[in-house]
């Protein structure tokens, strides 16, 4: 009995992938990883009425031995309406129950040299530190090894590709009637998280953008949302096996550009070039 116990337990472990040194089955993994997603959110400095602004998502990454928010430059928007990326804020729940908004220590754009190279430069790194006020924020930042990508994996060693995000569609921010003793109406926002399976696309089309990973949704995994706005910035996963049948999480990168038939992802090669030459300039400073 015991050897068939070992057995079984050998089996659902090989089915199951690391998350922050827990082991979760294939089926909770989404709901598992959605912790480290999050509503790209926005502080308005020195406006009451509309603290926060959201756009769009984020994934929340720990590299390096350091706490990163990785996102899409152009979710700060163009013109008059252009967010600062300092202003960038994660929401945590404080020890008393109240939401916390925790901006970052430190902001990184990427930048390329070469023309071709130019919308690789679509990427905001938002570090934040290991400790903010006696709070540990390690948790809350996903360890991935980041050197397995959709590109260094065998395609038949991937069992799946999905997309985590907050779609606008799905968002909703009510406001409430004037407090006259405050002088602000009451605002509430509510979010709901989606999952999008996804599949590499069967063919390149001529309006692909360039430096992109092509996915597309998988059909044999429909799902209900109707309009991908707001997934800018909502990281790609996929689960890999390997020689020996071990299952694991991978990041494939984070969309820049969808339609509802059609998903653009920047890679994750790029992104942990950016994250390393974040970490090696801070390191001469």
């Amino acid at each position: 009995m015991d050897g068939l116990i070992d057995k079984f337990i050998r089996a659902r472990a090989l089915l199951s992938v690391s998350i922050n040194g827990l082991w979760i089955g294939y089926n909770n993994l989404p709901t598992a990883v959605r912790r480290f997603c999050a509503p790209a959110f926005f502080h308005n400095e020195g406006e009451p009425t509309f603290d926060l602004t959201t756009r769009g998502s984020a994934i929340l990454l720990r590299f390096q031995g350091r706490n990163f928010a990785v996102l899409t430059h152009h979710q700060l928007g163009k013109g008059v309406h252009t967010l600062e990326a300092k202003d960038f804020t994660i929401g945590i729940d404080d020890r008393d129950g109240r939401k916390v908004g925790l901006t970052p220590v430190a902001v990184t754009r990427v930048s390329a040299e070469s023309y071709a190279a130019k919308n690789l430069e679509d990427l905001q790194i938002c570090e934040y530190e290991d400790v903010r006020n006696g709070r540990d924020l390690t948790d809350r930042f996903l360890k991935l090894d980041l050197s397995h990508t959709l590109e260094t994996v065998p395609s038949d060693a991937i069992k799946g590709i999905f997309a985590i995000g907050f779609p606008s569609e799905l968002t909703a921010v009510e406001i409430g009637e004037w407090d006259e003793d405050t002088g602000d109406p009451p605002m509430s926002m509510r979010f709901q998280w989606v999952k999008v399976h996804l599949q590499p696309a069967a063919a390149t089309h001529p309006f692909d953008p360039d430096n992109r990973i092509i996915l597309e949704p998988d059909p044999k995994a429909p799902t209900t949302l109707s309009n991908p706005d707001g997934l800018s910035g909502a990281p790609v996963f996929f689960v890999w096996q390997d020689n020996n049948n071990q299952a694991w999480l991978g990041l494939a990168g984070m969309v820049t550009n969808a339609r509802i038939d059609r998903f653009a992802v920047y890679s994750t090669i790029y992104i942990r070039t950016a994250l390393q030459q974040h970490v090696d300039a801070a390191a001469v400073e």
